[in-house]
């Protein structure tokens, strides 16, 4: 392993080591990420269900000529939980999107004062070396690209994980035929050999 990969690793896990105080508030996140996943994979399996029965409903109606009609046994109940997943969809991403802006900006606090502490300690002699624009302004920088990562960046990635997982074992739920076709696929393209 090579030095510079090292220090990557040890970055990672001191970065990570400053959440030890929030990990309530990750837990959160990551429940509400998984219910979240499992929603929206979910909800258009529900609504292709919904559109079928409405689809017959409406066709029942045009053979036995008579007007169709939502009532509450007649769709309205499908219709009312079609709307309320779609609702828990939006109140879980909400969640996860707002705890997780909250941790990342909870952790970018005290790492500014960590570094503010550290700042304070440095013989006058750093600072006659150094501009001190130049050290504000990389602070700063290195600083806001934490939270940037933190707030969408790994959030964005685990559900993007997350979902892909889903979507694949929703495939294979389906439709043996299609996972092997995209499992082919990939085989082919990675070894350009077709089976």
């Amino acid at each position: 392993m090579t030095k510079q990969n090292t220090n990557k690793q040890n970055t990672v896990v001191r970065l990570f080591s400053q959440l030890g105080d929030q990990r309530v508030r990750l837990t959160v996140v990551v429940i509400s990420i998984c219910i979240y996943i499992g929603l929206s994979i979910w909800n258009p399996m529900y609504s292709a269900i919904v559109i079928d029965h409405l689809w017959q409903s409406i066709q029942a109606a045009w053979n036995s000529n008579t007007p169709f009609a939502v009532t509450w046994d007649n769709m309205g109940r499908e219709l009312l939980q079609l709307t309320l997943q779609y609702f828990f969809t939006w109140i879980f991403y909400y969640l996860q999107s707002y705890l997780m802006a909250n941790v990342a900006e909870n952790m970018v606090l005290n790492m500014r004062k960590q570094v503010s502490e550290k700042l304070n300690r440095l013989p006058l002699s750093f600072f006659d070396k150094n501009k001190a624009g130049e050290i504000l302004s990389r602070v700063t920088s290195d600083l806001d690209k934490i939270t940037e990562v933190m707030q969408t960046g790994l959030l964005k990635l685990i559900v993007a994980i997350g979902t892909i997982i889903g979507s694949l074992i929703v495939m294979f739920y389906y439709s043996v035929c299609r996972y092997d076709f995209i499992y082919g696929t990939r085989k082919y393209y990675r070894t350009g050999k077709s089976y």
